[in-house]
């Protein structure tokens, strides 16, 4: 039989996704084409880093959201033939904490953010991510 001497408990951490806004984006929007009522439960509480650069930093009451710039379909210079017709939004909620960082973000600025998925939107095309945090390390 099996000893259980120093047997302990473990949490098994889930595993974050690396991926680019505009690649994410893409992939969504492809599934949204396929089953859009599937998307949420798919992705909701998976973790990903996203990056990409700042399309805008917004202050929503207590919290600072920050939208990842991704390009439509019709700004794409190489589109593959299967790519869908509309783009979805990347958006982190920006975790408690994050008031500093989130200020000196700019348009344009190149960012890495790990959050989890919390929503996503059919209809306006936008995919949320709560309690964002600086991922970039170096």
């Amino acid at each position: 039989a099996a000893s259980k001497k120093g047997a302990t408990a473990t949490t098994v951490q889930a595993e974050v996704v690396k991926i680019d806004a505009q690649r994410l984006s893409q992939i969504v929007s492809k599934e949204t084409e396929r089953n859009a009522a599937g998307v949420l439960a798919r992705y909701k509480g998976k973790q990903y880093t996203v990056t990409g650069s700042v399309a805008a930093v917004v202050k929503e009451g207590d919290k600072f959201r920050v939208d990842f710039r991704v390009l439509a379909p019709y700004e794409e210079l190489l589109r593959t033939p299967d790519a869908a017709p509309f783009k979805t939004d990347i958006v982190c909620y920006m975790a408690p904490g994050q008031a500093g960082f989130s200020l000196q973000l700019k348009p344009g600025k190149g960012i890495w953010l790990t959050g989890s998925v919390v929503d996503f939107n059919q209809y306006r095309h936008v995919l949320w991510l709560e309690n964002c945090r600086n991922a970039k390390t170096g």
